[in-house]
């Protein structure tokens, strides 16, 4: 297949449409990003086409802070609104939403659907009917993402949504995961599918310093997720650092970075007596402002999550050299040292992981030489260069006949 010339893929220069639910803001004709999705991240499409539409829904604001936003729009990159599809009211209307995708879906060569999503699932469901090559994005476990939402109607969504996830990559022409391993077990695809397995983290720069703990009486410790449900485990870490605060002297700070409402997490952390070690640090704009922050103020990272793919901020915080503590979620114990994962919501063993890791001088220096080996693996070049081959394959299936395309 690489024997292809490159004029031939040159002709496939196709109109690629990204469907996912990530809720966009729209200021002064413009759409911006809380932080999730880049213009990186639709740039890297480039092998597949010079143009993207993302699909997805959008909320319009009167003002914005630019440093906590990413604009996605530019000359290459455009912006098309869809309703929430995420809701009970969705479920009732899913046909007239599918109608409106398919009509949306027929402008575009290449639909590209990151699941798990509610757009994407339908987006998915269109391209197929209208014989449109699909590429389906598995970056998390749509069971897992619903279970632990908080909610009883998303548990007892949680086996509908599984089975049509499910169905859908299997269906799929072309699959691209972001583990190793796990999401490729629950969500197999057909015999002669193209898959890529590769992280969808871009990494600005993984650095090559030695690291050091920092022996000035206070331990940072850093977690990334949103605050508006429990998904991340951020009520776990606030509790492990309830016990680290009872067992030593240093000062223990947790900075929380990502969006959402504090509130619920302000009162636990009032409960606890840790409003003053505790730093909600909000939004950051893109993954270069988080990895600068937890380079410059975090001493060791953690991720007690019940649900992921294969986080961002972990790898953005190994790329930095810090030491890391996971849960067993996801692709997490693919990449970090089975003696820091904990088991699902135990914040007794997070904190005696964080308490060993910050105890030796020896150990720290140790996981943080180790996150720097495996973050090269995920560096920026290696993983373009996995993209594109890919992407590449996929255009010469399409040419080649193997995927219904019409070019018309």
């Amino acid at each position: 297949m690489w024997g292809c010339p490159l004029k031939r893929r040159k002709k496939f220069n196709m109109k690629i449409l990204f469907c996912h639910d990530h809720i966009f803001k729209e200021y002064e004709g413009e759409y911006y990003s809380p932080g999730k999705i880049s213009i990186e991240q639709m740039e890297s499409y480039q092998s597949l086409g010079d143009n993207i539409t993302i699909v997805a829904r959008s909320n319009k604001v009167t003002s914005l802070d630019s440093s906590k936003h990413n604009q996605i729009t530019h000359n290459r990159v455009s912006f098309c609104a869809f309703p929430n599809a995420s809701n009970f009211k969705s479920l009732i209307l899913r046909k007239e939403l599918l109608k409106k995708a398919i009509k949306i879906a027929s402008q575009y060569d290449i639909i590209i659907a990151r699941l798990p999503s509610e757009i994407g699932s339908i987006f998915a469901q269109a391209g197929r009917k209208l014989n449109k090559p699909v590429l389906i994005e598995v970056v998390a476990c749509v069971w897992d993402n619903l279970y632990y939402f908080g909610t009883i109607k998303a548990k007892l969504y949680a086996p509908l949504a599984y089975v049509r996830m499910r169905n859908l990559v299997k269906q799929a022409d072309f699959v691209h995961y972001v583990t190793s391993s796990f999401l490729q077990k629950r969500y197999p695809t057909k015999k002669g599918a193209l898959t890529l397995s590769a992280s969808d983290v871009i990494l600005s720069t993984v650095s090559n310093s030695q690291r050091n703990l920092k022996k000035n009486n206070e331990i940072s410790i850093g977690v990334v997720g949103s605050m508006d449900n429990k998904i991340k485990g951020i009520s776990l870490a606030i509790k492990a650092v309830k016990i680290l605060s009872n067992s030593t002297n240093e000062k223990i700070t947790l900075h929380i970075i990502g969006p959402g409402d504090k509130k619920k997490y302000q009162n636990l952390a009032s409960r606890l007596n840790l409003l003053e070690n505790i730093n909600f640090v909000g939004s950051l704009s893109d993954s270069k402002a988080v990895q600068k922050y937890l380079n410059e103020y975090i001493d060791i990272y953690i991720q007690p999550s019940y649900q992921e793919g294969m986080p961002r901020a972990v790898l953005e915080a190994m790329s930095c050299g810090i030491p890391c503590i996971v849960s067993c979620a996801g692709g997490m114990p693919e990449i970090i040292s089975s003696d820091y994962v904990h088991a699902k919501g135990d914040y007794k063993q997070l904190a005696h992981l964080i308490k060993k890791i910050s105890s030796s001088e020896k150990i720290y220096r140790q996981e943080s030489e180790k996150n720097h080996l495996l973050a090269n693996k995920f560096s920026h070049e290696r993983l373009i260069y996995k993209k594109n081959k890919f992407y590449n394959l996929i255009k010469d299936r399409i040419s080649e006949g193997s995927v219904y395309y019409n070019k018309s």
